[in-house]
């Protein structure tokens, strides 16, 4: 009579179940803390399947405990392995709370490292990217190639090299939403005046005497942009900062830059390396002669013009939090209590966030549904469609809002502001006053943030593609009032 080996069953129990919990364990580990290795995990989901096999060989315990096992052993595989060859966001630092800076752009790395932090990047393009999902277009490629070459024929490359090599990749793609991201680089440093020339309406049109048209032609490559109005905005942000200079590949001294102001007139000035200062001390310096006013730092306020019938919001962020609520309530509620018979949108400054802020304030809105853009969202080798929707509008029946409305828009307006723009007017519920926003209606969104492993530079990258609900009106939100964004709120004021 043949005897079981005793001890054995229990062993490859064990091991599937650690293999499983480690597997599990490992997922939040990489949304939340440290990049984790496909292959780490794909090499425990092997052990964990190997020890279930293992338990069924040993015909160990009552059998629908060992089916139970295989079924989830088969789940935890599925979840982990799709997390890591499916899911856009695995190893990025999108939801992390912390992430180490950026190495300083002047830091030199070894040809070595600058070819990991290349390689790396254009993996997660091709792996991340709408547009790349089984396509390299040929501009791409040769950006790769060219990448490749810079480095070969290098002793060694600097960040802000390594930066420039990535972006020119990213560039190509014509999406403003995928590229370099230098917010996370200690000791940035701004132009001591740019505050004040911003505060006073002056328009920067040339550095070192050529004129920024050229410059945005000469860096066109180093810039993600859709519209050439963003653009303009990137290389102007670009230009007063030290860390966009070195990106751009200028010094940060011995510039030139040149202001048309408000009146016509033109301001030069000379820049040495000690004129750029911390954000703090731009702030205080710019807060000198422009005390900030009560309310004016608001991210999301409003504000009443009882002679025009008017009231408007300004929101210079996509935050649908408990203050943004409160706030729209505050503002219907008035409206109904005075009688307004118009409500504006201002997103002149509102660089996006979390499109459902339109959802939020449509609940106030005298129309019975609306229609959802439709979205394309890469999940590795495939891509999940969700069609345009219908979709009804929960209304809050005791402030609902049947007059005029209005959205203010700038070149600044971006992302989810533009959405929240495109929400209102595709629909035919509101009218648009101002510029075209900075960004198409039918382009890229919801950014996937990666750390490029040497340089420690960031690199966002899309993961969706958006369909604008009114497809023959093109691919931009033209305003059915076009305007000076600076003059659109006076031109709806002195409409009304």
């Amino acid at each position: 009579m043949k005897q079981k080996k005793a001890g054995k069953p229990g062993l490859w129990k064990f091991g599937a179940t650690a293999c499983g919990a480690a597997t599990l364990l490992l997922l939040p580990v990489d949304a939340y803390s440290t990049d984790v290795p496909a292959w780490l995990i794909v090499l425990l989901c092997a052990a964990m399947i190997f020890c279930v096999v293992m338990v069924w060989r040993n015909a160990s315990g009552k059998r629908l405990s060992r089916i139970l096992a295989a079924i989830a052993s088969g789940i935890v595989s599925v979840l982990a392995l799709y997390s890591c060859f499916f899911y856009p966001y695995w190893n990025s630092v999108s939801y992390r709370s912390s992430v180490p800076y950026t190495q300083p752009l002047s830091e030199t790395l070894t040809p070595e490292q600058a070819r990991e932090d290349i390689v790396y990047a254009y993996q997660m393009l091709r792996k991340t990217h709408p547009a790349l999902r089984g396509f390299v277009p040929e501009e791409l490629a040769q950006a790769a190639q060219e990448a490749h070459e810079a480095v070969r024929s290098s002793g060694q490359l600097s960040v802000a090299e390594v930066g420039q090599l990535v972006q020119q990749m990213a560039s190509v793609l014509d999406d403003a939403h995928t590229g370099i991201n230098l917010r996370n680089l200690e000791n940035q440093r701004f132009l001591r005046t740019s505050g004040l020339h911003e505060r006073r309406g002056d328009r920067l049109v040339a550095v070192n005497g050529v004129l920024i048209e050229t410059w945005m032609e000469d860096k066109a490559s180093l810039l993600s942009f859709e519209t050439p109005s963003w653009e303009r905005l990137m290389l102007e942000d670009y230009l007063v900062s030290d860390t966009g200079l070195q990106l751009l590949g200028f010094g940060s001294g011995g510039l030139e830059y040149t202001y048309e102001t408000a009146d016509g007139e033109t301001v030069t000035e000379t820049a040495a390396p000690d004129d750029f200062v911390t954000l703090a001390v731009l702030q205080e310096i710019t807060q000198a002669e422009y005390p900030p006013e009560e309310g004016a730092e608001a991210w999301v306020s409003y504000e009443i013009y009882p002679d025009q019938s008017l009231a408007v919001l300004t929101l210079r962020q996509c935050l649908n939090t408990a203050e943004y609520i409160t706030c729209l309530r505050d503002m219907f509620t008035e409206v109904k209590s005075l009688g307004i018979r118009n409500v504006a949108v201002d997103l002149r400054s509102n660089g996006g966030g979390d499109s459902s802020v339109a959802t939020e304030f449509m609940r106030y809105l005298d129309t019975d549904t609306y229609r959802q853009m439709g979205v394309k969202l890469r999940n590795g080798p495939l891509e999940i469609t969700s069609p345009e929707q219908t979709i009804i509008n929960e209304r809050y029946t005791d402030l609902v809002f049947d007059g005029d409305v209005y959205v203010l828009t700038s070149p600044a307006t971006f992302s989810s502001a533009m959405l929240f723009t495109e929400y209102l007017t595709d629909n035919g519920l509101a009218e648009q006053i101002g510029e075209t926003p900075g960004n198409i209606a039918d382009g890229y969104g919801e950014v996937a943030t990666f750390r490029l492993p040497n340089s420690g530079l960031l690199l966002g990258i899309s993961t969706k593609q958006f369909e604008r609900l009114d497809e023959e009106a093109g691919r931009v939100l033209v305003p059915d009032e076009e305007v000076p964004a600076d003059d659109a709120l006076s031109a709806l004021l002195s409409r009304l």
